[in-house]
């Protein structure tokens, strides 16, 4: 059985699951269950991403030397194509390539303070990291995906759900986060035509016997200017 350590499996259009497990490997399944392989063998894998096409997968290595950390492109059988070293972009936490797969979405701590992300992203065929907004602190597990019009990138941080045009760099935030902390958002992804955010939504809940708070986990709907907002039970 596979014991999935991803928080996000990716999923390609040609049918297979990317996810990584416990020890730092990375596999791919079919959505079935079946055809399970092994893609890599060494080092510490994360954050796999499919290319548009599903011919490639981009994840991120940390090995001993230094010298082979950083992100790996390789193709659907695991053959490694290209290493951009880390040294070029700090990447840290997950990926999402552009529409186009000339591009790669990712959280950059290159130049910065350990504590003080950006969210990037990388032109493969210029070898140009290009920084467009720092994160709030800590935003290491913030899933990010374009947006179909491929100019848009959507995210969540410690701000709340954000989107950002790639071009003009301006940002607008789509749902806030509640003070405190009672409510924040994460693993938000667009609808296949790009008009609407489904998105986790977590809320404090206190105990009413004890000091414990618990976190209550819904699916929570909006469109991108985050009006129109949904619940979805599960």
């Amino acid at each position: 059985m596979l014991r999935s350590s991803s928080n996000t499996p990716d999923w390609s259009r040609t049918g297979w699951v990317l996810t990584t497990r416990p020890d730092g490997q990375l596999y791919k399944i079919k959505s079935t269950g079946d055809s399970l392989s092994r893609l890599t063998s060494r080092y510490v894998n994360t954050s796999p991403t499919w290319s548009p096409d599903g011919q490639l997968i981009a994840y991120q290595r940390v090995a001993d030397n230094p010298a082979l950390s950083g992100v790996v492109i390789c193709r659907a059988d695991g053959t490694v194509v290209r290493l951009i070293p880390d040294a070029q972009v700090r990447a840290v936490g997950p990926m999402a390539w552009s529409l186009d797969g000339r591009r790669l979405a990712l959280v950059s701590r290159l130049n910065l303070p350990v504590d003080q992300p950006a969210l990037s992203t990388y032109d493969l065929d210029r070898s140009i990291l290009t920084q467009l907004t720092p994160l709030s602190q800590y935003s290491y597990q913030a899933a990010m995906h374009w947006l179909p019009n491929g100019r848009e990138i959507v995210w969540s941080d410690g701000r709340g759900v954000l989107i950002i045009d790639e071009a003009t760099q301006q940002t607008r935030l789509v749902r806030a986060l509640c003070p405190g902390g009672s409510r924040f958002f994460n693993f938000v992804c667009p609808t296949p035509d790009g008009q609407r955010l489904l998105m986790t939504r977590f809320d404090a809940l206190a105990s009413a016997t004890t000091t414990e708070v618990f976190r209550t986990a819904t699916w929570e709907t909006t469109d991108l200017e985050g009006q129109h907002v949904r619940k979805v039970p599960f």
